[in-house]
Order: structure tokens, then C-alpha cells, then sequence
């Protein structure tokens, strides 16, 4: 619902200023422990964001299509029960 979802976004919204800032720090961090080589883990990061927003995407159709699936089985089964009853 509405209110949901904008409980969710005020809940979430401080982490579009976080996480950038906590990713340079990271990188910052790496770079004085091990040196020009943490590039190579942020590049592996970078490449693979993309392909977990996919899966993400992919993940929540399944999960929308398995919703619409559960309620037709339960509608049936109420159905099943009144019928008994």
C-alpha cells in the first residue's frame, strides 16, 4: 500500500547520502592497507552491481507471480471449506 511504501523510503532515505560516503572511506581505507590492488575489488563491485540489480529485478517478478499463485490456492481452498462446511 501507499503508506507502506513511504514508510519504507522515509526508513531507507538516509542511505543515498551513506553509502557513497561510506564506500569512499572504504576505498580510502584499503588504499593505505594494501594500495593500488583494492582498485581491482572495486572494479569487481562496480561490474557486479549491475548484475544484482538484475537478479533483483528478476527475483521480485517471480516473487510477484508466486503471490498471485498463493492467493488463487488459497482463494480455492476457502472455497473447498465453505463448500464443506
Amino acid at each position: 500500500t501507499k503508506d507502506h511504501w513511504s514508510l519504507q523510503v522515509t526508513n531507507n532515505l538516509h542511505y543515498l547520502w551513506i553509502a557513497p560516503l561510506q564506500a569512499v572511506v572504504v576505498i580510502i581505507l584499503l588504499w593505505y592497507e594494501i594500495g593500488l590492488s583494492c582498485l581491482a575489488g572495486v572494479a569487481v563491485l562496480l561490474f557486479l552491481l549491475p548484475l544484482q540489480t538484475m537478479f533483483g529485478k528478476l527475483f521480485g517478478s517471480l516473487r510477484s507471480k508466486t503471490a498471485a499463485l498463493t492467493d488463487n490456492r488459497i482463494r480455492t481452498m476457502n472455497e473447498v471449506v465453505s463448500g464443506i462446511r
